[in-house]
C-alpha cells in the first residue's frame, strides 16, 4: 500500500523531497532515507535496544542535536504518534525565513537517537566510506562478503531483539570519472537479495531507499530495486506517467 503515494512524476529526491513511500507487511520502499526512521517506529513497538544493520554507500550519520530539541522534544512532540506527513513536514525556519526539515537523507538515524537516547543497542554498518562516520555509535564494520556469508550469524547471536535493516540501493553504484555506474552484477545483486530473503523471519523491519541521483538515475535504482522485488515477491510498481 501506499503511505504516500507517487503522482506519477519523478521528480528529484535529493535532500529531502520525497516522491513516495510504499509499504508491504514489513517491508518499506522509499525515494528518499529520511523516511526511514518513520518507517521503524511505525512498524516496531519498542524504542529501545533495537538493532540495526545499515547497507549503504554512505554512513548517513549526521544529526542536528539543537534542531530536534527545538522541534521535537522541548515542545514534547511524540513522534510515535505522527502521520508520515506530519513526520515529513517537522521543519524550522533558518535566519532568511526558509523552512528547513529537520529529518533529511543523511542525520535520520542519529535525530531518532536524539530523541530516543537508548532506541540503538547494536549497529552493523556495510559502506563505502562516504560522509560522516561516527565510531562510538557503530559496533561492527563489514564487507560485502561478510554480509552474505555471516550476517545470520551477527543476527542469531541475539535472537530476542527487534532487527532493522536498512538497505540504500546505492550501495550498488559509484563514480567512475565522474559518471555513476553500477560496481555489482544482477547475479551478485540476486545472491544479496536471496541472503535476505533467508533472513528475513528474523528481522523486524526492512527498508529500502532508492537514491536515485546517488544511482545515476531513477532508470539505475529502478532496476536493481526489481531485483529485490523479483526475490522478495513485494508488489512495488511505479506508474510513470513522464519519461525517466
Amino acid at each position: 500500500m501506499w503511505i504516500k503515494e507517487f503522482n506519477g512524476q519523478l521528480t528529484t529526491s535529493w535532500v529531502e523531497n520525497v516522491n513516495f513511500l510504499f509499504k508491504q507487511d514489513k517491508i518499506y520502499i522509499m525515494d528518499n532515507h529520511l523516511c526511514a526512521a518513520w518507517c521503524w517506529m511505525n512498524q516496531i513497538e519498542e524504542v529501545q535496544n533495537n538493532n540495526l544493520i545499515h547497507i549503504d554507500r554512505h554512513y548517513d550519520l549526521l544529526y542536528h542535536s539543537n534542531i530536534v530539541k527545538k522541534v521535537i522534544i522541548e515542545p514534547k512532540i511524540n513522534l510515535k504518534k505522527l502521520s508520515f506527513l506530519e513526520y515529513e513536514n517537522l521543519s524550522i525556519k533558518d535566519s532568511t525565513g526558509s523552512l528547513i526539515k529537520v529529518f533529511k537523507w543523511d542525520n535520520y538515524i542519529l535525530n531518532l537517537k536524539e530523541v530516543y537516547n537508548n532506541y540503538y543497542w547494536k549497529t552493523i554498518f556495510s559502506t563505502f566510506d562516504f560522509a560522516n562516520p561516527n565510531p562510538e555509535f557503530i559496533s561492527k564494520e563489514i564487507n560485502f562478503i561478510d554480509f552474505l556469508n555471516n550476517i545470520d550469524d551477527y543476527i542469531n547471536e541475539i535472537p530476542n531483539y527487534n532487527w532493522i535493516l536498512n538497505i540504500d540501493i546505492d550501495y550498488f553504484f559509484n563514480t567512475l570519472n565522474t559518471k555513476r555506474i553500477k560496481v555489482f552484477s544482477d547475479e551478485f545483486i540476486y545472491e544479496f537479495a536471496n541472503k535476505v530473503k533467508s533472513i528475513i523471519q528474523n528481522l523486524s523491519v526492512i527498508t529500502f531507499c532508492l537514491s536515485p541521483e546517488c544511482c545515476g538515475g531513477w532508470e539505475n535504482s529502478l532496476s536493481v530495486m526489481k531485483i529485490f522485488c523479483d526475490v522478495l515477491s513485494i508488489d512495488f510498481n511505479l506508474e510513470v506517467t513522464t519519461p525517466l
